[in-house]
């Protein structure tokens, strides 16, 4: 995923535990992660907090801890191609006004076009209610 970070910039993860989560007891303490990716002039952050048993799993095993940072890294990574590519809104053609832009361009609807050449989509009269066909 690192691919998709632009050449120059580095993606930096600060630790820090956070002394005003703590509470009553060592397992209701927290670490706030965060990090920041500065592209063009916007930044792009990840926080994140952790209980601290969680945390010290992740800190004192450089597995998790260089796993974790690839998550980190990922994460920022996906957010500055959203920043960059903001989604494109397809909205799914209008059928008058499909109809108008093909009637100011000359043609004939599609049904009147059937009809006249008496195709397949041609115009046939429909039974009255009622009556047997």
């Amino acid at each position: 995923m690192s691919d998709v970070i632009p050449a120059g910039h580095e993606v930096a993860a600060a630790f820090s535990e956070d002394p005003g989560l703590r509470a009553f007891s060592e397992s209701l303490a927290c670490v706030q992660v965060s990090a920041s990716l500065a592209v063009n002039g916007r930044v792009i952050s990840y926080e994140q907090s952790l209980p601290l048993h969680e945390w010290r799993t992740i800190s004192d095993d450089l597995a998790w801890r260089e796993g974790y940072e690839r998550h980190i890294r990922r994460c920022l990574a996906e957010a500055l191609v959203d920043a960059l590519n903001p989604p494109v809104v397809v909205r799914a053609p209008d059928p008058v006004d499909e109809a108008v832009a093909r009637i100011s361009a000359g043609c004939r609807p599609d049904h009147l076009q059937d009809a006249a050449a008496g195709g397949a989509g041609a115009a046939r009269q429909q039974p009255e209610l009622g009556s047997k066909a």
